[in-house]
């Protein structure tokens, strides 16, 4: 829920074969939903600095990888 606005946020994000791997990529202090795609190595955020409205893709890692969250 949005504090400032009182309302909520609902996204479908991911399915079958993803990890969700919730961090502050962006560095805005807020979490970002991220998700990791081990068969492809792609990762998946959606930026809460943009209010979820920018997605960035990236290709780091692939099978046998293992999701690890950035480091502060």
């Amino acid at each position: 829920m949005r504090s400032s606005t009182g309302t909520t946020l609902s996204i479908g994000w991911g399915g079958n074969g993803y990890d969700a791997v919730p961090a502050d990529f962006d560095g805005d202090g807020r979490a970002d939903l991220a998700l990791y795609v081990p068969a492809t190595g792609d990762w998946h955020v959606l930026l809460s600095g943009a209010n979820y409205t920018t997605t960035v893709v990236r290709n780091l890692g692939g099978p046998g990888s293992v999701p690890l969250p950035p480091f502060p």
